[in-house]
Parts: C-alpha cells; structure tokens; sequence
C-alpha cells in the first residue's frame, strides 16, 4: 500500500523542518511525500531545495489559502490513501505507517486519536470517537492531522470547498460520512503530534468557524436539520442538569439555528 502524505506550509521553516524529518524517518517507505508550500518568505524554500531529492513532489507558489494548498496536494496524490500533516505537526512516532498499513484497511476515512501539543511543552491526548452516527460528528470535529482518507473521496473531483473558510475539512467529513453515506473506521492509537499554534486553534476565528458550520447546516436543511432538533431536544431535556456553561451555549445556538424551520 503506498501512503499519500500531504504538507501544506506558509513562513514556517522551523516546523516545516520538524515535520519533515518526522515524515522521512517513518520506517515504512512506501510513502509518496508531497508539500505545498505558498510562497514562504522565511527560507522554508530553501529547506525543500535541500529535501528535494526525498520528496515525491514540491511547489513554492502563491496560494488562495490552506484549503487550496489541500487541493493542490490532492491533485499530485497517488497513494491508496493521504494523510494532511501541515508544517509543524509530526508522526507520533516512526512506526506510525507501519501500524496502519499493517491493518489492511479498506474504509474511506480511517482515524486515530491526537497528541495535542501547546507551546509551553505540555500536551494532551485527545481520544477520537469511536461512531460518527447521528449529530457526534457535528460536536466532536475529528482532527484532521490524525486521518487516513482513501483516494477513492477525490476520484470523482471531490475537493475541499473554498467556500468554508475555515471548517472545509469539517465540511468534507460531514459529506462523506453523511451524505455519501461513506465508511469509516476508528484506531485507537496515537496517530499525530498536533500543533495547537494552528489557525483553526486561534480562539479569534472560533465565531467564524461556526458561522460557516451553521452556513453548511442551513444549505443542506433536509438532511441535517432533523438530525440537529434531535440534539437540541436531548439537550433540552436535560437541561435542568447541565451545569457546564459550553452545553448551555449549545442548547441557545441550536435553538437559533432551528427557528426558521421549526413549525
């Protein structure tokens, strides 16, 4: 099986590198390496002059955003299934490969829990759901870093959508799992060292990234509106015991979103 890994980069060399050397010292070799980089003006160029040799395929050019970069990497895959490892995240260890080819899998996304790592050094384990049925997948985004997609998503033309800004990845797994009524598969061991400097962590876009998510919900109301009245009912219901202020949030938003179709 060969394995597509994809390194989308913007001005930085010094995680660039890191994720590099995670990538190049996987003990399995069947790997078609590819990295997207937009234009760095930090010498992150440079470092791919230097890697070259050892990469399947990279560009340095301008780009419309990460999104775009994925696509870009999609394009140059041909492994049986691609991984997104962006500058700055790594393989959680250099038996990671060899793990998950070793499983044989065939389902179309295949996902592993993540170290979450922060710049002070400490990190956490985040464990990944094991069922993505019902509204699990609208409350517990899966980590993007962390998953195996089977090139069969992106045979027909199916990208990440440039609309969605910052929750494409969301947006994509939403469609496969839901709407395309894809497989899926959960291992339950480590699979990435996240970098939690990313921009989706920056609390600043939060209100954006649901924006777009409740724009997603709206665009496709027949098929998710149902599945999101069952989960504010529950939380509803509950609601006398909730006593964290993030599921009172919950219950509002929803609240909110449903209005325009409730009778």
């Amino acid at each position: 099986m060969k394995v597509s890994i994809v390194t989308i980069n913007y001005n930085n060399a010094n995680g660039l590198a890191k994720t590099l050397k995670s990538v190049l010292e996987q003990t399995y070799n069947d790997i078609d390496y590819i990295v997207i980089d937009g234009a760095s003006t930090d010498g992150s160029k440079a470092i791919l002059q230097e890697y070259g040799d050892r990469l399947s395929y990279w560009i340095s050019e301008p780009d419309e955003g990460i999104y775009d970069a994925m696509n870009k990497g999609i394009d140059r895959a041909t492994g049986d299934y691609l991984l997104f490892l962006n500058s700055g995240d790594t393989l959680y260890n250099n038996r990671v490969l060899n793990h998950f080819v070793s499983l044989e899998t065939q389902e179309d996304i295949v996902y592993g829990n993540a170290n979450f790592t922060n710049n002070d050094g400490s990190s956490y384990l985040k464990i990944m759901p094991s069922s993505l049925e019902g509204s699990m997948i609208f409350d517990r985004t899966l980590n993007h870093q962390s998953i195996f997609h089977h090139r069969r998503i992106f045979e027909n033309g199916k990208r990440y959508d440039l609309q969605y800004k910052m929750v494409a990845d969301w947006v994509l797994y939403n469609e496969v799992i839901h709407l395309d009524k894809g497989s899926y598969r959960h291992l339950n061991y480590t699979i990435v060292n996240y970098d939690t400097a990313g921009f989706s962590s920056d609390p600043k876009n939060k209100m954006i990234m649901q924006a777009d998510r409740d724009r997603f919900y709206a665009s496709h109301s027949d098929y998710f509106m149902p599945l999101l009245l069952d989960k504010y009912n529950a939380l509803k219901k509950e609601y006398g015991s909730i006593t964290s202020r993030k599921s009172v949030k919950m219950v509002l938003r929803l609240a909110k979103l449903l209005k325009p179709f409730k009778k």
